[in-house]
C-alpha cells in the first residue's frame, strides 16, 4: 500500500491491499494523473470540511476521512470487483467495432463518430465534437440518425450509447450482454 497524503493521521486507522491507494483528498493533480495513468484503485479520504471528487472514474472512489471502518471496507471490495468485471474497452478500426470476440460493422457514414466514442468508452463525448466528426459539420438531426443507428448495432454485442441531455453522448457496457 502506498498512501500519498500529507499526514499519515487521516488514513492510517485503515487497512489496505496492496493494490488500493488510499489517498488523502484533496490530491495534487500531478500525483492523480500519475494514479490514473498507472491505472491504480484508488479510494480518496475525503475530510469532513472539504467537497469530494465530483469526477471520479470507475478506478476511483472516495470515503470521509472518519469513516467506518466497515464502509472503508466495503467501498475497496466493490473498486476491487469492478476491477475484475471490467474487460477490454471496445476497438473501432476498419470500419468495425470489435468488443468480447463480437465484430460490429459500421456503415461509413457511422464510423468516425464510433470512433470517438470508443476513443472515450466510458466517458462523455461532448455533442458538438461529434457533430464535427466528419469534414462537413453534422445537423442535429442526423447526428441523432447516426447514433440511433449505431445503438441498434452494438447492443447485441452487450454496448449501448447514453445520451448525456444537453452535454454528450456516452457508450458503455450494458449490465449483461444480450445475446
Amino acid at each position: 500500500m502506498s498512501l500519498h497524503a500529507r499526514t499519515l493521521s487521516d488514513a492510517e486507522q485503515f487497512a489496505s491491499p496492496d493494490d488500493i491507494e488510499l489517498v488523502a483528498w484533496p490530491v495534487p493533480p500531478k500525483v492523480r494523473a500519475e494514479l490514473r495513468a498507472r491505472g491504480s484503485l484508488c479510494l480518496y479520504l475525503v475530510p469532513a470540511a472539504d467537497v469530494p471528487p465530483d469526477d471520479l472514474r470507475p478506478t476511483e472512489d472516495w470515503v470521509r476521512a472518519d469513516a467506518d471502518p466497515v464502509e472503508v471496507h466495503w467501498r475497496i471490495r466493490r473498486l476491487q470487483a469492478d476491477r475484475q468485471q471490467r474487460i477490454e474497452p471496445p476497438q473501432c478500426r476498419d470500419g468495425c467495432i470489435f468488443y468480447r470476440g463480437v465484430t460490429v460493422v459500421l456503415p461509413p457514414s457511422c464510423e468516425r463518430i464510433a470512433e470517438l466514442l470508443c476513443d472515450r468508452y466510458d466517458e462523455l463525448v461532448p455533442s458538438a465534437r461529434l457533430i464535427d466528426a466528419d469534414s462537413a459539420p453534422l445537423s442535429a438531426a442526423a447526428l441523432n440518425t447516426r447514433l440511433h443507428r449505431i445503438r441498434q448495432l452494438v447492443e447485441p454485442a452487450g454496448l449501448s450509447v447514453t445520451n448525456v441531455r444537453a452535454r454528450g453522448y456516452v457508450l458503455h457496457a450494458l449490465s449483461a450482454p444480450l445475446r
